[in-house]
């Protein structure tokens, strides 16, 4: 792999490759857990070394975790209130349109120094978040958090640059998503 590769300049055809069979596969995946591990998968092999969780916000019931690789300790209690005091949560209260957030726009300035960082982000050992909110109905929105765990560095600027540019496609995989949860048809 070439420098520029490394530092998320231009990307080899493997990935490309593997960013559209994974695309393809949660398109017509016919689980809610076989659809989100498939856009998981498309979208590590944009950013890889990146942890990926996936989950439905929703205004008047607590978020819905999709626990597609099985269950992670550090999601556990995110839907018993912990969410509250995601700033990603605020902002899909605020917004309607769909669109993959950077850290700055993510993140107040205090955020360190915030009881969920403190209590609930810098434990496990985040270095860096990128966030799809993608609105799918008027009242839910399915959220994909990718993420960098130490040891590993922070997204580049071209590395968000390819995820922000496939936002739209992002976006498709979220509606045929929703459409296999179980829930289908309430946000409540």
């Amino acid at each position: 792999m070439t420098e520029k590769n490394k530092k998320g300049g231009s990307m080899p055809l493997d990935g490309v490759a593997a960013w559209s069979r994974n695309l393809a596969a949660s398109l017509t995946a016919t689980g809610m857990e076989e659809c989100a591990a498939r856009l998981a998968d498309g979208l590590t092999a944009l950013v890889p070394e990146t942890r990926i969780y996936i989950g439905l916000y929703r205004r008047a019931a607590p978020p819905i975790v999709i626990d597609f690789d099985g269950h992670d300790e550090w999601n556990h209690g995110y839907s018993d209130g912990k969410y509250l005091l995601d700033p990603t949560y605020d902002r899909f209260l605020a917004g309607k349109e769909s669109v993959c957030l950077s850290p700055k726009e993510i993140f107040p300035p205090d955020f360190r120094k915030s009881d969920y960082y403190i209590s609930y982000y810098r434990p496990y050992g985040m270095v860096d978040e990128i966030c799809y909110l993608l609105h799918v109905e008027p009242d839910a929105a399915i959220y994909v958090s990718l993420m960098r765990l130490a040891p590993a560095t922070a997204f580049t600027a071209a590395q968000f640059r390819r995820l922000d540019a496939v936002l739209h496609a992002v976006e498709t995989a979220a509606v045929h998503l929703r459409a296999q949860m179980p829930d289908r048809g309430t946000s409540d």
